[in-house]
Formats: C-alpha cells, sequence, structure tokens
C-alpha cells in the first residue's frame, strides 16, 4: 500500500504544506510531570486490573462450559 498524493488536489495540498514546521516547544512547559506520571501509573493499574478481571471471566466462563457439558453427559437418556 503506497502513501502519498494520488490526485491533483493532494499533490497541491502537499506541495502547500511541505515546508511548514510544527513548533511546539512553548507547550512543553505547560505539562506537569508529576501529574503526567501519576496519571500514566492510574492507567496501568486499570489495565491490570481488567486483565486481571478478563482471568476471572474467562476462568468462570470455562467452569460453566464444564458443568455444563458434565451435565449434559450424564443426563444423557440411555435406551
Amino acid at each position: 500500500m503506497a502513501v502519498g498524493a494520488r490526485d491533483h488536489i493532494d499533490k497541491l495540498l502537499v506541495q502547500k504544506y511541505q515546508s511548514l514546521q510544527v513548533d511546539n516547544h512553548n507547550n512543553i512547559n505547560q505539562i506537569d510531570e508529576q501529574e503526567m506520571l501519576d496519571k500514566m501509573q492510574t492507567v496501568a493499574q486499570d489495565k491490570v486490573a481488567m486483565m486481571k478481571y478478563q482471568d476471572k471471566l474467562k476462568e468462570l466462563g470455562n467452569k460453566l462450559l464444564a458443568k455444563s457439558a458434565y451435565k449434559n453427559y450424564r443426563y444423557i437418556p440411555v435406551r
């Protein structure tokens, strides 16, 4: 899959914006390092909690399927 301008309008836009540069260095001081680290830690803890919860749900689902299969196997009428 190629990336680039495909038609005339895209080519003109590329020519127009290829010389522009982004300078966000003045915004870097607005971010508090400790606050950012706290948010990253919170996100990581949430992700770990969700993974643990997902594992518990998978285990419960497997147990229910096994129990259902055992019950169905056990109560098959024999003729």
